[in-house]
């Protein structure tokens, strides 16, 4: 049950004064898409110093909470984009079997939720459904994922994921 729920709605033209609004919340969106944030990955900062001094590069990508991933993966694509050099490789077991990787290191930013980023990350790579060359709408649907978080990162974090309200909350 919730007992407390805040929101504001907003309409373009404004609604006339002392409307009422009836919301109703569907766990629709979590059951089919499940959880997806916007983050960046990016070069690892340590590489844009001297004497290596690379240019940053970076790609902000929709990113998938993958609870039965125990490290964080990122798409071959965003590796290619950002030019990384692999750090090692993996073996990764998915759904359609279990296939050779290549690790990288790379910089997590959090642009909109105020949590904090991670440094200099090993994540792994895989194949995702990710498109870089889609319009910026499509690039950054949730069902346009590039990053799957695995519990590497979501151990530093509190999770609370409320499937009746399709709503997750994530604080450090």
């Amino acid at each position: 049950m919730i007992s407390f729920m805040s929101c504001e709605i907003q309409a373009n033209p404004p609604f006339p004064q002392n409307t009422k609004v009836d919301v109703a919340f569907s766990p629709d969106p979590l059951r089919e898409r499940g959880f997806a944030t916007q983050l960046i990955v990016q070069t690892p900062a340590v590489l844009s110093t001297p004497p290596l001094s690379r240019p940053l590069r970076t790609v902000l990508v929709m990113a998938l909470l993958d609870t039965g991933a125990s490290r964080t993966t990122i798409c071959q694509t965003i590796a290619d984009i950002l030019q990384l050099n692999p750090v090692g490789s993996s073996r990764i077991s998915t759904a359609s079997g279990t296939e050779d990787f290549a690790d990288y290191a790379v910089d997590i930013i959090f642009p909109t939720s105020g949590l904090r980023g991670f440094d200099n990350l090993q994540v792994g790579s895989c194949k995702l459904p990710y498109d870089h060359n889609l319009p910026d709408a499509l690039r950054m649907a949730p069902e346009n994922f590039g990053v799957l978080i695995g519990r590497d990162m979501m151990a530093r974090w509190n999770i609370v994921w409320n499937g009746r309200s399709s709503s997750v909350f994530v604080s450090e």
